[in-house]
């Protein structure tokens, strides 16, 4: 199951959350996995039609085996580390993940040289990056959850993107010179997870290496110099599963501690509740006083005898 973009609002009852009634709760026990990332991980659309970014095709792959997972897709459009820890509460551990994966530093890294006046430094600055990247990690990890981090994806001169960006530090004469502090910032990833000891899935070398072949054209993996095509997001969603199917997964997935669930239109429901689907109608949410809630359009109905009324 596939969960993309932000949540929808939760309805408060008493002391326990539920979802709305267009909802389907997943019964079974599964994987919970975040993809938290910036506009390379984000639901995607190329002239009104969706791609298949990697969360897409890492949903489908078969590398969970037995592990059931539900998968976030916790990416964000221009964000950068700091806009990440803004975010991290609600959009990561609120979820309390077994697994997530954490890409980062396109936006980090850029100079806003095209602003007038132009801009000097990163967004943020590479400390910070990898300061900002060590508490996400790190937050992740204190809760029990296992983390991958990924290095972001390197970057190709095309006619906007040199208009923009033509200027130091960045030099549009030679062909990798949009990555000149780019490549600082997969760096300072690949150190972060030896440091912490996790597992990395390095796309930025795995992009250099497809472009090392020979005959191979630096756009071939990227729609626009900067984000990921087809060919691309299949090329990570590979690297990602080689990661993701050393990991005890099986093993993982018997970590039952009360978690809030993801139903499949995005909302988060309380550990408290659970679906009652063996009623004829539905769905219907078990409460926390052991009453059960059921939702149409605007009305919500409390029955405290097993819905016989």
């Amino acid at each position: 199951m596939l969960i993309t973009g932000h949540y929808n609002a939760v309805i408060l009852l008493g002391a326990c959350i539920v979802l709305s009634s267009t909802a389907t709760v997943c019964a079974q026990s599964r994987l919970v996995v975040v993809a938290f990332g910036d506009s390379t991980t984000a639901a995607r659309l190329v002239e009104g039609k969706k791609i298949n970014v990697y969360v897409d095709l890492l949903e489908k792959s078969p590398v969970w085996g037995e592990a059931h997972a539900s998968i976030v897709n916790a990416g964000k459009p221009s964000d950068t580390t700091a806009g990440a820890l803004e975010r991290l509460q609600t959009d990561v551990l609120s979820l309390q993940p077994h697994l997530v994966i954490i890409q980062f530093g396109i936006n980090d890294a850029a100079v806003d040289v095209w602003k007038n006046p132009p801009a000097k430094e990163p967004r943020v600055p590479l400390s910070q990056y990898r300061d900002n990247l060590r508490t996400i990690a790190t937050s992740i990890q204190s809760q029990g959850g296992q983390v991958i981090i990924m290095t972001p994806n390197p970057l190709c001169w095309t006619d906007p993107l040199r208009e923009l960006y033509g200027k130091p530090p960045f030099d549009p004469q030679r062909p990798d010179g949009l990555n000149v502090l780019l490549s600082n910032y997969a760096q300072a990833a690949r150190d972060l997870a030896k440091e912490l000891n996790v597992p990395l899935v390095d796309i930025y070398t795995a992009y250099e290496r497809y472009y090392g072949q020979t005959g191979r054209q630096v756009d071939e993996l990227l729609l626009d110099g900067m984000h990921p095509n087809d060919k691309g997001h299949r090329l990570v969603c590979d690297e990602l599963s080689a990661v993701i199917g050393t990991l005890p997964l099986v093993e993982m997935a018997k970590d039952n501690r009360p978690r809030p669930r993801v139903a499949e239109n995005g909302a988060v429901i309380h550990p408290a509740a659970c679906d009652m689907p063996q009623l004829p109608m539905g769905p219907f949410i078990r409460l926390g006083d052991n009453s059960i809630l059921t939702v149409k359009d605007t009305d919500a109905l409390i029955s405290r005898d097993e819905g016989r009324t």
